[in-house]
């Protein structure tokens, strides 16, 4: 995701926009991503690797922030639409 929002950078300002967030930044665009998941398939279990401490507890903090469910449903909804668009 990442990749694609780099390559388009007025997507990557509006949807930036419309999350009232910076996604170019690697550490927000991956906790929201996180949040997606955990949200969207809440009976799931949600993977992530690292071997770094401190992104372990900043991953592990999402599931509890509930200022990034809403954020975290739009991007659903974005991505979805994106996906759909290009089929």
């Amino acid at each position: 995701m990442r990749d694609m929002l780099a390559a388009d950078p007025e997507k990557l300002r509006l949807w930036s926009q419309e999350m009232g967030m910076n996604l170019s930044d690697p550490l927000i665009l991956s906790r929201l991503m996180l949040k997606t998941a955990l949200v969207m398939n809440p009976e799931s279990v949600i993977l992530f690797s690292s071997k770094q401490t401190p992104r372990i507890r900043t991953n592990a903090s999402v599931s509890d922030d509930a200022s990034l469910e809403v954020p975290a449903r739009r991007l659903y909804e974005l991505v979805h639409a994106e996906t759909v668009s290009s089929s």
